[in-house]
């Protein structure tokens, strides 16, 4: 059994390096000011912050680690405790990805071009 958890923690771990080298090229695209000239290396420790706070908030899958990510660049990585996404994140009956959904529709709403 302890076998079978080190080989499926081996494997999220290379799914998610795989996974950041994609999203590393999206941070460039998306936020190309930000990124644009900035090294793999520091971007990658961003993006690994970013995976480890949605993880321990159950965001596991990549598009919600993307959107995660996007609120984390826009609006620092506390942005689960802001004022304006507090409120929804502490919704109980949703799921945190729901509420990721959620808080993504009112950015999205209020900030032309998310």
């Amino acid at each position: 059994m302890l076998l079978r958890k080190a080989r499926v923690a081996s494997l999220t771990l290379a799914i998610a390096g795989d996974a950041d080298a994609g999203l590393i090229d999206y941070a460039r695209r998306r936020f190309p000011d930000h990124f644009g000239k900035e090294l793999d290396d520091p971007i990658r420790r961003l993006i690994g912050e970013v995976r480890a706070s949605a993880w321990q908030r159950g965001i596991f899958e990549q598009s919600d680690v993307v959107k995660a990510f996007d609120l984390t660049v826009m609006y620092g990585p506390d942005f689960y405790d802001a004022q304006w996404a507090r409120g929804v994140f502490a919704t109980r009956g949703l799921s945190t990805p729901q509420q990721l959904d959620i808080v993504c529709e009112h950015v999205r709403h209020h900030v032309p071009g998310f």
